[in-house]
């Protein structure tokens, strides 16, 4: 029978991909009552079902580094972290920086600088007489995004009500609590997340995002598998095994617009533009053959910083803006996310090291038109 469900969660997390399935899960694990609700299936639409799924720490922002360190950190913590690290093939990673402050950045952050040709013959995917140098990250590695959103929500054993193939939805805000309002009827909860990725200001006004286009291009390989991601600065690209002999070449050729709807993808330029990438970074002699583009896209802030917390006073928090990196920061994104909900629901403060971020990554910061200046070593876990 249609109608309302009797029973109110403590939070709703509106998106299924991996930042929206990590907060349902770590809110569950707080002992909270959570459902998590997709337009179609979990980890199978939007950026998560697109994306390249590559792990590494560095980048050039210090405060996503240490976001990203945070983040790894988790995956060998936590009950949630755990299961989203078993989707992960730590392969490492290897990295081509764009110039002489960037290579000081990634050796001090321990990781390993080698030769080019050290890096071809390991790979068989950079081209040993190119510019630079080339660096090793040991911890790095790649995943398939859907499988890890599912390992989370599906494999951890936590109490989470999970609606999949979720027709159109309203959210009605009260004093008390938040309506979700379907087709045929309603649930309800104390407090909403959306983590609808570049959907997000669809569903909620006045959330400072962007859509973007990140295009792949897929390409088969004829003499040898891509053994580890392969990540070029230099050429504005990355290479990322897909399975056997496919691989993913990161193309450019992006467009932008307010919302998914309004983004292009021109199929001619981009495939070209991916050629082009590949052979730039594995040298022209290798023999590959695209045969088509992949239509990622995702969400983006002013200040290329996810936007992570409540949205004033209202019982809406929002966690998207991950700016095609969401896979490698979504188990932390899930811990920022579900402590500010604890908060909310029990007026416990925040650990230290997910208040930080918080702070950081607030969405009333472009409101404020001020930058985040903060020590990005405290946010070390």
């Amino acid at each position: 029978m249609a109608g309302n469900c009797s029973a109110v969660f403590d939070a709703l997390v509106i998106g299924g991909g991996v930042i929206g399935a990590a907060a349902a899960a770590e809110i569950a694990n707080l002992g909270h009552t959570v459902a998590l609700v997709d337009r179609s299936c979990i980890g199978s639409a939007g950026a998560t079902a697109r994306s390249g799924g590559i792990l590494r720490t560095y980048d050039r922002d210090p405060v996503i580094r240490e976001f990203t360190r945070m983040s790894m950190k988790h995956m060998a913590r936590s009950r949630v972290g755990r299961a989203y690290a078993s989707t992960i093939a730590r392969t490492g990673v290897y990295l081509v920086p764009d110039s002489a402050v960037e290579v000081d950045e990634l050796t001090s952050g321990g990781l390993r600088l080698v030769s080019r040709r050290q890096a071809a013959e390991a790979t068989g995917f950079i081209t040993p007489d190119g510019q630079g140098p080339v660096i090793w990250e040991p911890e790095g590695g790649y995943g398939n995004a859907r499988s890890s959103a599912r390992a989370v929500v599906f494999k951890t054993g936590l109490d989470i009500t999970v609606v999949e193939n979720a027709g159109p939805l309203r959210i009605e805000e009260g004093a008390s609590e938040v309506t979700l309002r379907f087709a045929f009827g309603d649930l309800r909860s104390r407090y909403i997340v959306v983590a609808g990725g570049a959907w997000t200001a669809g569903i909620v006004r006045d959330v400072p995002i962007r859509a973007r286009s990140v295009p792949q291009v897929r390409m088969v390989v004829e003499q040898q598998q891509l053994p580890c991601p392969v990540i070029d600065f230099r050429a504005g690209s990355y290479l990322v095994p897909l399975g056997g002999r496919l691989i993913g070449v990161g193309a450019g050729c992006r467009s932008e617009a307010e919302t998914v709807e309004g983004l292009t993808w021109p199929a001619e330029a981009i495939l070209a533009d991916g050629c082009a990438k590949f052979a730039e970074i594995a040298g022209t002699p290798r023999l590959a053959t695209a045969f088509d583009i992949v239509e990622g896209h995702d969400a983006y802030s002013a200040d290329d910083r996810p936007v992570i917390g409540r949205l004033g006073q209202r019982r809406v928090f929002v966690a998207t803006g991950f700016a095609g990196i969401g896979y490698k920061l979504a188990p932390g994104a899930g811990l920022v996310v579900a402590q500010l909900v604890h908060e909310a629901l029990t007026d416990k403060p925040m650990d230290a090291t997910a208040d930080w971020f918080a702070r950081a990554l607030k969405p009333d910061r472009f409101a404020r038109r001020m930058p985040v200046e903060l020590d990005a070593t405290q946010g070390a876990a």
